[in-house]
């Protein structure tokens, strides 16, 4: 949640266009009927660098890799891997927008959906 907030200060053109190009890799992936597993974590990981706060990616990264088989399995669930790339496109028109709050917001129910 700290990353997206600090994304929405600092993330610059580049980072929107490196999330805007990992979000059409995982709509690729739906398409062809495959999981975006990578493609998720590479959106979680594009956040956490655009905050451009090397303590927070230093505490991530082992999170979120610890996390994959869990991440795998939401994805499963019917209908949550497109449910995830709308999330993951509204929360990245937040950064773009600078609306933290929103952000914040669009980020804690990506993340309140994900739970199995």
């Amino acid at each position: 949640i700290d990353a997206v907030r600090l994304a929405c200060h600092r993330a610059t053109t580049k980072h929107y266009a490196e999330m805007e190009r990992i979000i059409q890799l995982a709509e690729e992936k739906i398409l062809k009927g495959e999981l975006p597993t990578e493609e998720d974590y590479l959106f979680h990981r594009a956040i956490c660098r655009s905050s451009r706060n090397s303590v927070l990616h230093r505490i991530w990264a082992p999170l979120i890799e610890y996390s994959k088989s869990v991440r795998m399995e939401s994805l499963s669930r019917d209908g949550r891997a497109e449910e995830g790339l709308k999330e993951h496109r509204e929360i990245l028109q937040s950064i773009r927008d600078k609306d933290e709050t929103l952000a914040v917001e669009r980020m804690t129910k990506h993340l309140e959906n994900s739970i199995l």
